[in-house]
């Protein structure tokens, strides 16, 4: 009885695709206190029907100045309501989705002899 000894080279490779799903893959703009405070005021002057410009003359009134120092202007309000609802949405769909994580989506084993 004889033995072949044989060199043979394998190089094994694993290939994989993950798909991760997470809140954290960007960052979450927060609203400083004097935004909110912005915001919930120029909503309830609109919801109490007010047009941007009535709003613009009531902040002025009120002494209040943008969150850059600079004096309203009714496109300034109307801004500050149009992002104000685009980041509600945004941070409601965010809680209402279902938990962060992953799943291996492919996976492949591969030989290859050198």
């Amino acid at each position: 009885m004889s033995l072949v000894y044989s060199e043979t080279f394998v190089k094994t490779f694993l290939h994989t695709t993950v798909q991760v799903k997470s809140q954290q893959l960007y960052r979450q703009q927060t609203y400083s206190e004097y935004q909110e405070y912005l915001y919930s005021l120029c909503r309830k002057l609109k919801d109490s029907g007010l047009g941007y410009r009535r709003i613009t003359k009531t902040l002025t009134l009120m002494n209040l100045k943008s969150v850059r120092g600079t004096t309203f202007k009714f496109g300034h309000v109307q801004s500050i309501l149009n992002k104000g609802l685009v980041r509600k949405k945004r941070l409601d769909s965010i809680k209402s989705r279902e938990e962060n994580g992953y799943k291996i989506v492919d996976m492949k084993l591969e030989f290859i002899k050198i």
